[in-house]
């Protein structure tokens, strides 16, 4: 062991740990209960239209996330839709052009709120 480098040492030790466990590692909480770190069993899709242009709407209903959810806008669109909060519009979101796409991680789809520059357009997406 490079037991005169620290940095060496604890690589070392943490490599034997890693190796001892099966190359799997446990990580737990302040309160000591593990934390999941595993691939989602789950996962949710849709699409949804925005009903008025200027109008702030939540992207589905409430939905517990793991991980988070991809918001692509449609294809179809011929203006730009924004992706933000319950006050989302076109001041301040977070701007798609027709097949643009961004990763939002969040814990609950409900959170999610987009708006769009024509009446009908909108947004599709995927989360787990």
């Amino acid at each position: 062991m490079a037991r005169g480098n620290p940095v060496e040492f604890v690589r070392e030790v943490a490599d034997g740990l890693f190796q001892r466990c099966g190359n799997r590692v446990q990580i737990e909480g302040s309160n000591g209960a593990p934390v999941a770190l595993g691939v989602p069993d789950s996962f949710y899709h849709g699409q949804m239209a925005v009903t008025a242009a200027g109008t702030a709407e939540a992207l589905a209903g409430t939905q517990a996330l793991r991980r988070g959810v991809l918001v692509k806008a449609l294809s179809t669109n011929t203006g730009k839709v924004y992706v933000g909060g319950e006050d989302v519009d076109s001041a301040t979101g977070f701007e798609l052009d027709f097949g643009d796409m961004t990763y939002i991680e969040i814990d609950d789809l409900a959170k999610v709120y987009v708006d769009a520059a024509e009446d009908g357009e909108g947004v599709s997406y995927v989360a787990s």
